[in-house]
């Protein structure tokens, strides 16, 4: 334990030196409030000038608040493992009898236990739909796992920071199979489950409904999934140092 204790006081410190690394994983905290804030307002413009009901996407909101934190956490270990890169470190560690997939792992450790607080607190503070603490820290927890998924690609993808930088501009897209995943609940919308960021949405849509065959079959694969594209990532980002 001491160790694990050592290790995170090690990544945060890490974390800290870099002054756009802090602020970032600040983001889904400040969008919940913003969320909070000025959502309200907006609602009561919309139905009295539109008649249209903005809270009917509230749903869509939540579960796209959920992927938050854990695209922003994947940055901030994709940034800390093109640091490694860049200072040729992980050359050095792998000459070493560590393990460097252990290595790599423990890296991930502190900034995924980060993730947890900030994703529980983002969804309490924006209230777009009831707080609901079972329902959201199972789906903030199995969420995590894009962290490293998003964290390891931006790793092998990138050469060194700047590009990592401009990668990180498309994390964006990731959120396009959830919203039509949303959108097509009733239809075909599990085709949208090629990116693994629909199967924590999935959970999250269907978890009031109760248990069911298809809610442990999307937790299932919201947890395997994921789990499989981080070890073929780190892989290729081995074969990569």
């Amino acid at each position: 334990m001491s160790t694990l204790t050592h290790n995170i006081k090690l990544e945060l410190l890490q974390i800290k030196r870099d002054p756009m690394l802090p602020w970032m994983i600040l983001f889904p905290v400040v969008l919940a409030l913003l969320a909070r804030i000025v959502l309200p307002g907006l609602q009561i413009w919309s139905m009295q000038n539109h008649q249209y009901d903005l809270m009917q996407f509230a749903q869509l909101g939540q579960s796209i608040l959920v992927l938050t934190a854990p695209l922003v956490i994947g940055l901030v270990i994709g940034f800390l493992l093109l640091d490694q890169k860049d200072e040729n470190s992980l050359i050095a560690i792998a000459l070493t009898p560590a393990s460097l997939t252990g290595y790599l792992l423990k890296k991930m450790v502190g900034p995924l236990l980060m993730a947890i607080p900030i994703t529980l607190l983002s969804l309490w503070i924006s209230q777009l739909v009831p707080f609901n603490f079972m329902r959201d820290l199972l789906v903030t927890v199995i969420s995590l796992l894009l962290a490293p998924c998003f964290g390891l690609f931006l790793a092998v993808l990138a050469s060194n920071k700047v590009q990592g930088l401009a990668l990180s501009k498309i994390s964006g897209l990731f959120l396009i199979p959830p919203i039509l995943g949303w959108i097509y609940q009733d239809g075909l919308g599990w085709l949208n489950g090629f990116m693994p960021t629909y199967w924590p949405c999935f959970v999250f849509w269907n978890f009031e409904s109760g248990l069911s065959y298809g809610l442990i079959g999307g937790l299932i694969v919201a947890i395997v999934y994921p789990v499989f594209i981080i070890m073929a990532f780190l892989k290729v980002f081995m074969k990569l140092k």
